[in-house]
């Protein structure tokens, strides 16, 4: 029976990332992997949902766009391959795996033990049951980008970040669309104007939306073409239904049970802030821990993982509230840690909080996008409190270039900067994150008539 220092189970952004740092570490590295190299970003995420997004924007025909979509997999897949890995020093095996006990692994019939392991094993679209969904052949974000055309009425179902991205692409290209979901708004994770601003912008694109809506059942109508009954009575036409309803754990096939691995009530493995499950000889990473559902999220948590494993004198922690995600709609939407109406994070004591409004800002004026905003949050820092203007501990910001700003915010956020070392630093004029500066001034002073307002967190 072979024996490595690291068994990586899944081969997505968060295994690959493990892997990879346990082989700079002289470590013998197995990668396990049932689907493809690279996961979900590379062949059913992030890069194909931006290629029809940017596709769409530019205009270009649908037929283009896929072609130049598969073409931008496969460069970038050819990073990830197995023979790119073998040449790193990385073991591969392309199987199922499930744990035999607490130290051994069965992959193809074959046995394999190892000092520790990282359970990577990602997440998969989760389909709420609806009465007659069997009758449709339906979209879910893993089989959406194999359309051939596309389709003339789609009705998206899930007005997440999934959806409202697809919805978009497909608006883009020349669908009807309409947009159905359950809470009583889009983006139902973000603060209230962000979605409300994102509500807007989709309509304005013809995008039909209900939200606090539910489908109850789908049939057909006497033509045969499909017909969807929604809560509110309504009927809905379409000729393809996507669901975009969330994804759940991937855990079923693993038995983690059988390595001592405890489960969430959801189905996710649970962690400690270090990433480690209940063996303390594993980890857990990526969307299988339900932490933090994103690529820059499962990459970090990869390189975490292995230092947690292999050096627990210098081990660190792992912070959802340092972690940034945009929505790719137009404009953009992003935040990070806590916001004040939308996700329910924990805030400590006194918060403060200041907004600017893009309507103010000359580069958002010249793009005919004025109705954005960035709002940041602070909290006292444990010494001097307010007096350097405290340290940001969440932001939300809607702008054609929210991702771009999140990404400055987000450095800020994970150095605990104080803000006054951060109001003396010099924007670019003019660009789309020239406001931030004029924002994180609003916690020293009043700009046009505005300041900061008190804002108490939950505890």
């Amino acid at each position: 029976m072979q024996e490595y220092d690291l068994i990586v189970i899944g081969g997505g952004a968060a295994g690959l990332a493990a892997a990879r740092a346990a082989v700079r570490g002289k470590r013998r590295v197995l990668l396990v992997s049932e689907g493809p190299l690279g996961g979900d970003c590379t062949f059913f995420g992030c890069i194909p949902s931006k290629a029809l997004l940017e596709g769409a924007k530019r205009g270009e025909s649908f037929t283009k766009t896929a072609r130049y979509m598969r073409d931008s997999i496969a460069e970038i897949a050819s990073n990830e391959d197995e023979s790119t890995l073998v040449k790193e020093g990385i073991d591969v095996v392309s199987a199922r795996a499930t744990f035999a006990d607490r130290r051994t692994l069965v992959v193809d019939g074959k046995g394999y033990r190892a000092k520790r392991f990282i359970i990577a094993t990602g997440a998969k679209p989760n389909v709420f049951p609806i009465e007659g969904i069997e009758l449709v052949d339906y979209l879910t974000y893993e089989t959406v980008f194999d359309l051939e055309e596309v389709p003339n009425r789609t009705l998206v179902v899930g007005g997440g970040a999934i959806g409202c991205e697809l919805a978009t692409a497909l608006r883009g290209f020349g669908s009807e669309v309409t947009l159905v979901e359950f809470a009583p708004r889009l983006l139902p994770l973000e603060e209230q104007r962000a979605s409300t601003i994102a509500t807007k912008h989709l309509e304005r694109k013809g995008i039909t939306i209900h939200t606090a809506t539910k489908v109850s059942k789908i049939g057909q109508d006497g033509d045969g073409s499909f017909v969807a009954e929604l809560s509110g009575g309504e009927r809905i036409n379409f000729d393809r239904i996507l669901i975009a309803t969330g994804r759940k754990p991937n855990t079923s096939e693993l038995d983690p049970e059988s390595a001592g691995v405890e489960l969430n009530s959801n189905g996710s493995i649970k962690v400690d802030s270090q990433l480690i499950t209940s063996n303390k000889k594993i980890a857990a990473i990526g969307d299988v821990n339900g932490l933090s559902p994103f690529t820059h999220a499962a990459d970090e948590q990869g390189r975490i993982s292995v230092q947690n494993l292999f050096v627990p004198l210098a081990k660190r922690h792992f912070d959802p509230d340092k972690i940034p995600h945009v929505t790719y709609v137009d404009p953009e939407v992003a935040s990070i840690g806590i916001v004040e109406s939308g996700r329910n994070v924990p805030g400590s004591g006194r918060l403060r909080v200041v907004e600017f409004d893009l309507s103010k800002s000359d580069r958002d004026i010249l793009a005919k996008s004025s109705d954005g905003y960035i709002k940041l949050i602070a909290a006292p820092r444990r010494f001097t409190g307010f007096l350097l203007g405290g340290r940001l501990v969440g932001a939300s910001v809607v702008s054609p270039r929210a991702g771009e700003i999140i990404n400055q915010i987000s450095m800020l956020v994970a150095l605990k900067t104080p803000l006054a070392r951060a109001v003396f630093t010099v924007f670019a004029y003019p660009t789309f994150s020239t406001p931030l500066r004029s924002a994180i001034s609003r916690f020293f002073i009043k700009v046009d008539g505005e300041g900061w307002r008190s804002f108490q967190g939950q505890s």
